[in-house]
């Protein structure tokens, strides 16, 4: 009798431990699927690119006033993180460095020249792009080559604020 209750006894003991064992297997299991889960996060920060094509801007052609660049204008979000335009800034110098103008933008002058991507609300997809098809000019005073530096504040879906810069190069009248 003793044998046959020992044995009982031992056979529910370990049942008992293979279903904690398994138990505990299962749960690791889970934990890793979680942990690898966490890896997939989407970046913390959007990152927007600022550009133009064709890059380098070729001489367009002039008028009685001004000589014309025309280009694309293109602002990209490369990390899957929508982002909203804040302030927008422009500085045109000459090769040499001087500076030839300086302007910002408000928001709303953003939204009316950035829709010919059918984009009109100043907040850019994930993966997603504004471009305008533009022109830039000078006086017809200056021929040589010149720049433009176009900085953009924005504020990520993830509420981070940032800058992003995009450097125009304008090549000389031909």
């Amino acid at each position: 009798m003793f044998n046959k209750l020992f044995t009982k006894r031992f056979c529910l003991f370990m049942l008992f431990l293979i279903v904690m064992i398994f138990g505990l297997f299962c749960c690791e299991e889970e934990k890793k699927k979680d942990d690898n889960h966490n890896n997939d996060q989407p970046p913390a920060q959007a990152e927007i690119t600022i550009r133009s094509e064709p890059d380098p801007v070729p001489f367009y052609g002039d008028n009685n006033d001004y000589h014309y660049w025309a280009f694309s204008f293109i602002v990209e979000e490369k990390a899957g993180v929508g982002a909203s335009i804040l302030e927008w800034n422009c500085d045109m110098y000459s090769n040499d460095g001087s500076l030839l103008t300086s302007a910002t933008h408000t928001v709303d002058e953003f939204i009316q020249w950035f829709d010919d991507c059918d984009q009109n609300t100043g907040h850019i997809n994930p993966n997603g792009s504004f471009c305008c098809a533009t022109f830039a000019y000078l006086s017809k005073n200056h021929e040589t080559g010149w720049y433009a530096i176009d900085k953009m504040k924005f504020r990520d879906d993830n509420g981070n604020e940032f800058w992003s810069e995009g450097k125009f190069t304008f090549l000389p009248i031909q």
